[in-house]
């Protein structure tokens, strides 16, 4: 895809040009999961996530005190990641026509 393309791909979704966005600001591997119409991806990354911050959570009741609040800590940034793609997809979502 060349320049232009992804310009107007960048466009139809109403977010800003990949030109107008510094490049430490841009995570190619998360716009992909919001490309296009079928959310597949999204939807997979979403499940993993929730899958680990299940395996976490049992860690945190039923482990023992070390690795439980290393479970915590962890969980909570599973937590905030799908915290993240949920406002990704609400911004997303609100952007379309």
């Amino acid at each position: 895809m060349n320049q232009r393309q992804a310009e107007g791909k960048a466009a139809a979704r109403g977010v800003a040009e990949p030109a107008e966005m510094p490049e430490d600001l841009r995570f190619p591997s998360l716009e992909r999961l919001f490309e296009g119409e079928s959310l597949t991806a999204l939807a997979e990354m979403r499940a993993r996530l929730r899958g680990t911050a299940q395996a976490l959570e049992q860690v945190v009741r039923h482990g023992p005190a070390p690795e439980a609040e290393r479970a915590r800590v962890a969980l909570r940034a599973y937590e905030l990641s799908l915290g993240l793609l949920d406002e990704l997809e609400r911004r997303r979502q609100a952007a379309a026509p």
